[in-house]
């Protein structure tokens, strides 16, 4: 999965949103992620996109 921070509407979410969904199931759900991949000219987000991926990530194995 491939997730910009900025996905258009802020108001409906940012690409950390889905990513803290995608925590959440992991976390209570087992769901097993897809490699994400973060490719965000906004620089904030990406760093603290980048974060929570790799947090995913560890707490997928």
């Amino acid at each position: 999965m491939s997730l910009d921070y900025d996905l258009g509407d802020h108001e409906r979410g940012t690409g950390y949103d889905v990513l803290v969904w995608i925590e959440q199931a992991v976390g209570e759900r087992g769901f097993v992620p897809p490699e994400i991949r973060i490719h965000s000219n906004h620089r904030s987000g990406r760093i603290k996109m980048q974060m929570m991926a790799d947090q995913i990530a560890h707490q997928s194995n």
